[in-house]
């Protein structure tokens, strides 16, 4: 399956209609001129399993009855989940449940697997990682399961709905996060407190214009 058609199955599937359905609505909405919505469901049959490598006048309309961007119908660009905002001295700021907005970025510079599903932003409080990381910056974060820890790594520790920026380093039965900022002291987690903890790797960061 190309990546249109896992990205036109997915708005599908989550819209809850069959592809015959959807090629009814793309012509009774006048989105597309077709011969009848069964040649169109064929059509659409052939998109989703990549036989077939449709051009931009045809997922236009397709896209619009979406409420998609062209680029991401078509895989160029992905939407990453902003979920929160990290402390960069203690623990603090606070986690999402769910995407309070989305940072698009082209999907060529992502090289995580389903990047939307796997990754997220979180923004920037605080200095103690100052000056690799300022107030504001949003930091791009990755499960471990694909992005694997090493010592010395930045990432992001989210404890008790709360999280921090930091180092990170394991010593002898503790985790220590190391902030960048002399001005901060390291934080030392106990081999019973890291159990509750969820540990995310920074992958990329974006710094807004100032």
């Amino acid at each position: 399956m190309s990546e249109i058609g896992k990205r036109l199955t997915k708005l599908r599937e989550r819209k809850g209609i069959s592809r015959l359905q959807l090629a009814k609505e793309l012509i009774e909405q006048g989105y597309i001129d077709y011969d009848s919505p069964e040649s169109l469901n064929q059509y659409l049959y052939m998109i989703e399993k990549g036989k077939r490598k449709p051009k931009d006048e045809t997922l236009k309309p397709i896209a619009e009855y979406f409420g998609v961007p062209l680029q991401w119908l078509k895989g160029e660009i992905v939407y990453i989940p902003i979920i929160g905002e990290t402390q960069a001295g203690s623990f603090g700021g606070h986690v999402s449940e769910s995407a309070e907005a989305y940072f698009p970025l082209p999907a060529s510079i992502v090289s995580v697997p389903e990047p939307e599903e796997r990754t997220f932003f979180m923004e920037v409080e605080d200095d103690s990682m100052y000056p690799q990381f300022k107030p504001g910056d949003l930091v791009h974060l990755a499960d471990p399961s694909f992005c694997p820890l090493e010592n010395g790594d930045e990432v992001v520790v989210i404890k008790d709905g709360e999280a921090t920026l930091k180092k990170f380093k394991v010593g002898e039965g503790k985790i220590i996060l190391i902030p960048a900022n002399g001005n901060y002291e390291p934080i030392e987690l106990s081999k019973d407190e890291a159990t509750n903890i969820a540990v995310f790797k920074v992958i990329g960061f974006y710094r807004k214009n100032r």
